[in-house]
């Protein structure tokens, strides 16, 4: 079925059952058949189709002294034009009949619009509140420091700059230096050390 020459005898292959199609395209179909064993089979199912259509039209489907169908076709024709019965009291009120689906849908979409606002609204106001919560302690901080008052001391080392702090002496190793020509380390000069004590 994968090949176009198939799909194309089998658009063909009805016209060719019903003795419809002729010329080229006949002899063309009739050749391919020789060849192609599954459109073979599938022109032989359906002329096995079309005999029993054949048939079935062949017999009448109701009995010649059946009774019509007409006068209830008829019958339920003329009650379908029949108008609207009319009230006999116009001054009734009548629910009007209209479709409140959309309109329901409306209103929902609303509220939801609304609670969503109404939320968002309050993460904001939190947000900022916890801003504004946050932003006091530091200028309160930067306030006192301001004005804050020193009360004089007898004692001086409350204003004094601490120390700076020295870092431990590390004796390092003397450097050993290389004879190039021999290739081995020299003994280190004695004028390149330092005392450390």
């Amino acid at each position: 079925m994968g090949n176009p020459q198939c799909r194309w005898v089998r658009d063909r292959l009805p016209l060719l059952a019903s003795d419809d199609l002729r010329g080229l395209d006949r002899r063309r179909i009739e050749r391919h058949l020789i060849g192609c064993p599954q459109c073979c089979e599938h022109q032989t199912t359906l002329g096995e189709a079309l005999e029993v259509l054949r048939t079935v039209a062949a017999t009448s489907p109701a009995r010649p002294d059946a009774p019509s169908l007409w006068p209830a076709l008829a019958r339920q024709i003329r009650e379908s034009r029949r108008p609207a019965p009319v009230r006999t009291f116009p001054f009734c009120f009548a629910w009007p009949r209209f479709n409140l689906g959309p309109a329901l849908g409306l209103g929902m979409g609303l509220l939801a619009t609304i609670g969503v606002s109404l939320g968002v609204r309050n993460q904001i106001t939190a947000a900022q509140a916890r801003i504004t919560a946050n932003e006091r302690p530091l200028a309160t901080m930067v306030a006192a420091s301001r004005t804050r008052v020193v009360e004089p001391s007898d004692s001086k080392s409350q204003y004094e700059l601490p120390k700076p702090v020295e870092p431990p002496l590390v004796e390092t190793p003397p450097q050993l230096n290389y004879d190039l020509d021999h290739g081995r380390p020299m003994p280190p000069d004695l004028r390149d050390t330092k005392s450390t004590y």
